[in-house]
Order: structure tokens, then C-alpha cells, then sequence
């Protein structure tokens, strides 16, 4: 355990279960079913070793002063009320705990166009977080690729068809409004390189309008400020700084062997003036098919959401990392 990793812990201990009353805990004590790794039929994902995850730096946010949400994988209990759709849309089988990553495992078909396995407090309202508006949103979550994305062809597509993966989302309070969506851009990352190079991209009420002029992509919200692409069964952090008074975004990415990479570095993006943000989602969904793309797993855990800190504070955070 290195120097930073002890201070973490002793920092997540001295506060206790301070950050149980200043964020919402998503479990819901839900009936589920036991505690399960990946079937033996999906053994075929190759995976590192077992041993417990170090959540010490995901606990250090959950008790932080400043803490609105946080969200654990523990169990298969806090598995299903994060499905974003309707419960009879369910699917054990696509959305399940994986105990030996202690995460949310998520059978990704590439191809199915839209699933209602989703991870995340989503949508629907029954597992929605406390709105957050006219401040600053500050989120932290951790995700990881199975080699599968991988299998790509001369043109870096999945499957033939498949570009891009509209993944995570900071959900609006308005119907499919997605103020901030981070897009897993596969045909930008070849198969040597890695799974995907990612952005960020404003869908909904800011959809199409860019204070940054042209941009990678058409309609990412600016040019990347770093370069880092996705690596496949590695965990990868992400972080997510959302002004809405300035109307200002900041978003960091690393890994468990490469550097942190500052993509966005406070860009300036489109804000309504009653933006309310009440969600964020894995999306298990893509406007491309995928064709006959081989299937593959995603797994999710570790998702904290800060507000009114300022953006030198989330600096200082993420740097802690």
C-alpha cells in the first residue's frame, strides 16, 4: 500500500459514516437474487486475478463535506434498482454482480441497439438522485472493457457498423435531455491501440450548438486537450466537472497503469437556465447496430456526485487519485 492509498484510508475512517447522512444511499433493500461471479458460459473474458478492490479513494468522496451521492456495488441488492426502464425489462442474466471485481456486470450485445439493463441511478425516478441545480456537479465513477471491443475491422468498427457508443450520461430533468454524455468512440482507437478514445458530447436542449467552433467529431463539445484511450480489462476513472452557473465543463480520465489526462481543462458548453441534473447512466444502447459483432461485458462500480465545490477544488481532488 503506498503512501497516498494509507492517507486515503485513514482519511475514509476518521470520517466515518459521516457521508451516509450528506449522500443518498442507493440501496433499497430490494429483493435479489444471491451474490454471483460471470456464468461459466462467459468464462472466455479474460479478467485479472481476484483479491479485494482498494475503494479507499471512491469512500474518501462518499464522506467528503460536499457529498450529494455515492453509490456502492456490494451485492446483488444494489443491482437491480439501478435498471433505468420498466422492471419487467429486467435481465438477471445482462446485469448482474460480478463479486470477484466487486462491480455491476453488464452483458453488452452489441448489436441489440438498446437494452433495459442500464447501471446507474437513472431516469424512471424510483432511484433518482436529489436534483442539483444552479451550482456545481462534480462526478466520479469507474468502468472497465472486456477485450471484446477490441475485434474490430480495417476501419476501426465493431462488428462492421459499430462507431461510437453513446456510455455514460449526466441526466436532465427534461424528457431525454442529456446535458453531458460521454461517448466511447471505437473507430478512433484502432485494435493495437485499445478500446476507444472518449469525449464528450451535449444531446437534448443543448444538442447541436458548440461555443468551440469546429470540433473532433462534428459535435463533440471541444478538441481533446490529451490523448488516452481506453484500455480492455483494465479500470478505468473518470471524472466530470459541470459549472452550471458559468456554463463551464472540465473532464479527466486514467487508468490503473496509465497517467491521468486532462481531455476537457474547463471548456466552455451550454447551460439552460433551469438545467437540473437528476441522474446519471451506463447506457446500454446505440443508435448502430453493431452488425455481428462478437458480445462482451462492461462492468460499472463507484459512482460519487459532489457539489458547490469549485473547479480548483476538484482539481486538487482528482490529483489525489
Amino acid at each position: 500500500m503506498t503512501l497516498r492509498t494509507l492517507a486515503l484510508v485513514v482519511l475514509a475512517a476518521a470520517c466515518g459514516d459521516a457521508g451516509s447522512d450528506a449522500a443518498t444511499d442507493a440501496r433499497t433493500g430490494a429483493d435479489a437474487s444471491t451474490d454471483s461471479a460471470i456464468p461459466s458460459d462467459s468464462a472466455i473474458e479474460p479478467r485479472d486475478g481476484g483479491g479485494m478492490a482498494d475503494h479507499s479513494y471512491f469512500e474518501m468522496l462518499a464522506a467528503h463535506p460536499n457529498a450529494h451521492y455515492s453509490l456502492r456495488i456490494r451485492s446483488n441488492e444494489d443491482i437491480w434498482p439501478l435498471h433505468w426502464s420498466r422492471p419487467e425489462r429486467y435481465d438477471a442474466e445482462e446485469l448482474f454482480y460480478d463479486s470477484e471485481l466487486e462491480a455491476a456486470a453488464n452483458f453488452f450485445d452489441v448489436g441489440d441497439g438498446s437494452s433495459g439493463t442500464s447501471w446507474g441511478p437513472g431516469r424512471d425516478g424510483r432511484n433518482q438522485f436529489e436534483a442539483i441545480s444552479g451550482t456545481t456537479a462534480f462526478f466520479y465513477w469507474e468502468a472497465r472493457w472486456s477485450d471484446r471491443f477490441t475485434a474490430k475491422d480495417d476501419n476501426n468498427r465493431i462488428g462492421g457498423e459499430l462507431e461510437t457508443h453513446k456510455a455514460f450520461i449526466l441526466l436532465g430533468s427534461l424528457i431525454d435531455d442529456r446535458p453531458v454524455e460521454i461517448r466511447s468512440r471505437f473507430n478512433q482507437a484502432s485494435a493495437e491501440e485499445g478500446v476507444a478514445r472518449t469525449d464528450i458530447r451535449q444531446y437534448g436542449s443543448a444538442a447541436g450548438v458548440s461555443p468551440n467552433g469546429e470540433t473532433e467529431g462534428g459535435d463533440s463539445v471541444a478538441v481533446r486537450s490529451d490523448d488516452f484511450v481506453v484500455q480492455a480489462n483494465t479500470w478505468t476513472y473518470h471524472w466530470v466537472y459541470l459549472d452550471m452557473n458559468e456554463g463551464n465543463l472540465s473532464y479527466w480520465i486514467q487508468d490503473e497503469r496509465q497517467a491521468l489526462a486532462v481531455i476537457y481543462d474547463d471548456v466552455p458548453v451550454v447551460v439552460e437556465p433551469d438545467l437540473t441534473l437528476v441522474g446519471f447512466e451506463f447506457r446500454h444502447n446505440s443508435s448502430q447496430s453493431g452488425g455481428t459483432a462478437p458480445e462482451g461485458f462492461t462492468w460499472n462500480r463507484n459512482l460519487a456526485v459532489l457539489t458547490g465545490v469549485t473547479l480548483a477544488e476538484a482539481r486538487a481532488l482528482v490529483s489525489l487519485r
